[in-house]
């Protein structure tokens, strides 16, 4: 059986975890990303490819990392509000009517 590293490279803006340093030929292995404040996860990458959700099946020695984003969208109002103590604690201030503050 063959067996592969596994390690997560923390990244900027928030921090991920795998769920298994070593992990045979096919096993799952899962990864825990969690944002800093004011972010969200975008994309989470196995040895630089993109994956789908945030498992994958090891079938090498694996380097995670993630990429987090702001949350900026208008959608995403309600949720700046509960994550930051203020709106200037956002990176990306944004008013509802599109002004700059």
């Amino acid at each position: 059986c063959s067996k592969f590293d596994i390690s997560a490279v923390q990244c900027e803006n928030g921090t991920i975890e795998v769920d298994k340093a070593v992990a045979e030929n096919g096993e799952t292995v899962t990864v825990t990303a969690t944002p800093d404040r004011c972010y969200a996860l975008d994309t989470i990458y196995v040895n630089g490819t993109a994956i789908s959700g945030n498992a994958f099946a090891a079938i090498e020695d694996a380097e995670v990392t993630a990429t987090f984003a702001v949350k900026h969208t208008e959608e995403y109002i309600p949720a700046i509000k509960a994550d930051c103590q203020t709106e200037a604690d956002h990176p990306y201030r944004r008013i509802r009517n599109g002004a700059d503050p």
